[in-house]
């Protein structure tokens, strides 16, 4: 295999995982929350972003991103890569 093939395989075998937090808001119950980031890999952290938001935000985990976001919404975390999904609220 030469540089350019292990590149390839590096980049699909070390991808990112994409989730999805999603919801509504604890004070406005008909208010929706949506949001996506991706989880990169061996704890190298996250990015997320609401639908609603240009910012983006980083956090260790995407399991931290949505006990942040619990906070302030009844939300839930899909991953989007897999059929995993988790609770909070």
């Amino acid at each position: 295999m030469d540089l350019t093939e292990l590149l390839e395989v590096a980049a699909v075998e070390g991808r990112p995982r994409r989730f999805a937090i999603y919801g509504t808001l604890k004070r406005y119950p008909d208010e929706p929350l949506l949001g996506w980031g991706i989880e990169l890999p061996d704890g190298g952290g996250t990015l997320f972003s609401w639908a609603s938001s240009r910012s983006v935000h980083t956090a260790d985990s995407a399991a931290r991103v949505l006990a942040l976001q619990s906070i302030i919404g009844d939300v839930r975390l899909k991953w989007l890569d897999a059929a995993t999904e988790t609770r909070v609220g």
